[in-house]
């Protein structure tokens, strides 16, 4: 029972949403169902039973071609209304729905903390999570309706059957019964094989991807990684073969009992069984009475079917609603002082004090990180790889909260500073940087109404304008050919110059220079200190020599600073960064 009622509460909330969204909707369409369910008693039980009446009683034919008239006039005038609203208005107002449903899942994992993402449990639940919202909210929707129209159904049956016999009704609220308690099982069934189902689906989609697209295709040309994701790729369709046969034996299994039960024992022959000993034995029930019932079994038994079906639509709805709501609940700590309000003075300093934190809490990557940067110098971040450099610069960042310690801007807490405020005094440009599907200008500001005369001078800062001077044009080829196909180092250029074009105070560059050759990387970073000269840059680097002019160099090991100082000093300090630096230029 305390199922049942999280059920009610979770489809009660969709509901909510629906009202809130399309109300017009809602109550326009659960009218019509009402209306829909009670015709169709109509028309099964009552109206041929009340024609036969007619004839036992001898009335007259134009009472019953007036009855006739009238009925028909009525059931075509809400089949028009029906149709009417399911051709002009069902499609537009679940667009409506099932968009407000993926806004809200895009608003939230907008605003989620970047730890989550480091859970692969998030990825599977936003997997379902997005393919849900596309049609869970109309499903729900639809089947609210229909259980309105079904109750609609079952009140006007047995209402009216209860007026003519007693044993036949109960039959029917037997079947009903059992049927309903089948489903319950069936239900916790079939949203296990669906759950297990969909995160095979999630492994044969990665496999595909390595199958299909153009970036795994010359390896896969070149090696034969192709025979090894072709063969875990039979494997995975051997499991899901595998899975289908015994989940979907055991659901097929207890559905064919519910039926052979339910309609076959109940509907088809008790019921029928019953009242032909009345009508022919007993002689106790009239002709337009026998009739009334058998039609209203009938119906009754189609619909007991499907009202028993869509009670375990309902729960099953419950169910995938409530892994929607749990990640609705997933955390927002740094998000959640979005709402403070900071007004913002010039750069001065940022500081790291006694800083720890860790994916984890058995494993710290940081640890007791102490560090000042102060207006305008140009610091580094080296040392191997796994030294926690990107982690580092994920906190100054704030994409993550520190376990212990503090961080100030200008001698202020960060934590009484909105994140959104607080990033926007950074600007980034990260190894793994993203291009959109978008026009050049877009790419370049990165909002919807860039300063096209800014997006051309910073174009120009780094020797691009030549080479994209359409700022309109898309780049990319994904939505279709006519967009711009850049190479790495070009790319990266571009990258830069949303860097000049955002003009924000503090910039972290990590591995700004990956993707493009020795020869241009002398020229990207004489462009950087011609243009940025004035700015504060955190470079994140591999390559030793970029960093030599920096104001500050701080060498990581173990998620520890282990040295800090300029290029000199480490120099002679003979340590981790002397080593490391020796060793490059000595290749």
């Amino acid at each position: 029972m305390k199922e049942f009622w999280k059920s009610v509460r979770n489809n009660g909330y969709f509901l909510h949403l629906t009202l809130r969204t399309t109300p017009q909707y809602l109550l326009t369409a659960g009218l019509l169902r009402v209306v829909g369910g009670v015709r169709s008693v109509f028309l099964s039980v009552y109206f041929l039973s009340y024609i036969v009446s007619c004839v036992e009683q001898k009335r007259s034919i134009r009472e019953i071609l007036c009855f006739t008239a009238v009925s028909f006039l009525i059931v075509a005038v809400s089949f028009w209304a029906e149709a009417v609203f399911n051709c002009k208005k069902v499609l537009v107002y679940q667009e409506k729905m099932t968009s407000v449903l993926q806004h809200k899942v895009f608003e939230k994992t907008r605003s989620l903390d970047i730890r989550v993402y480091d859970s692969e449990e998030f990825y599977t639940m936003i997997t379902l999570v997005n393919e849900e919202c596309k049609d869970r909210m109309v499903s729900v929707l639809e089947n609210t309706l229909r259980l309105l129209e079904y109750a609609a159904v079952f009140v006007s049956i047995i209402g009216y059957s209860l007026t003519i016999d007693v044993i036949a009704p109960v039959i029917g609220c037997l079947s009903l019964a059992v049927n309903y308690a089948i489903n319950q099982k069936l239900v916790q069934l079939q949203v296990a094989y669906d759950r297990k189902l969909k995160e095979k689906g999630k492994e044969e989609n990665a496999y595909e991807r390595i199958l299909f697209l153009p970036e795994y295709a010359r390896e896969g040309r070149l090696t034969g990684i192709r025979d090894v994701v072709m063969r875990r790729y039979h494997t995975l369709m051997k499991s899901r073969e595998l899975l289908i046969r015994q989940s979907g034996g055991e659901i097929g299994r207890l559905s064919a009992w519910k039926r052979i039960f339910c309609e076959a024992v109940c509907m088809d022959f008790l019921v029928p069984f019953y009242l032909t000993i009345r009508i022919l034995v007993l002689k106790n029930i009239a002709a337009a009475d026998f009739l009334a019932i058998i039609n209203g079994s009938a119906s009754l038994q189609m619909r007991l079917g499907d009202l028993s079906d869509e009670i375990a639509v309902f729960r099953q709805n419950g169910l995938f609603i409530e892994r929607f709501r749990r990640f609705e609940q997933l955390p927002q700590e740094t998000e959640k002082n979005l709402e403070k309000k900071w007004n913002k003075i010039p750069f001065r300093e940022l500081e790291m004090k006694q800083v720890c934190f860790g994916y984890s809490p058995e494993k710290q990557v940081l640890q007791n990180i102490d560090l000042c940067i102060h207006k305008g110098e140009k610091v580094a971040v080296v040392g191997r790889n796994g030294s926690g450099k990107t982690t580092l610069i994920k906190l100054l960042l704030r994409l993550y909260e520190p376990d212990a310690g503090k961080m100030k801007y200008n001698g202020r807490s960060t934590q009484e500073i909105a994140v959104d405020d607080y990033r926007n005094c950074f600007s980034a440009m990260f190894q793994d940087f993203s291009i959109y599907e978008a026009s050049v200008a877009e790419n370049v500001a990165m909002s919807r109404q860039p300063d096209k005369k800014r997006v051309r001078d910073a174009l120009e800062k780094v020797e691009l304008l030549q080479e994209l001077p359409d700022l309109d044009q898309k780049i990319g080829q994904e939505f279709g050919e006519k967009g711009k196909l850049l190479s790495g180092g070009q790319l990266q250029r571009l990258v830069l110059a949303r860097t000049i074009y955002a003009d924000r105070e503090i910039l972290v560059m990590d591995e700004p220079t990956s993707a493009i050759d020795v020869l241009f990387e002398k020229r990207f970073y004489e462009l950087v200190h011609k243009y940025l000269k004035d700015k504060t840059i955190i470079f994140v680097s591999h390559r030793l020599t970029s960093v030599v002019p920096c104001n500050q160099i701080f060498y990581m090991e173990d998620g520890k600073i282990i040295e800090n100082g300029k290029h000199n000093e480490l120099m002679e300090l003979n340590g981790g960064y002397a080593k490391l630096f020796l060793a490059q230029n000595a290749i």
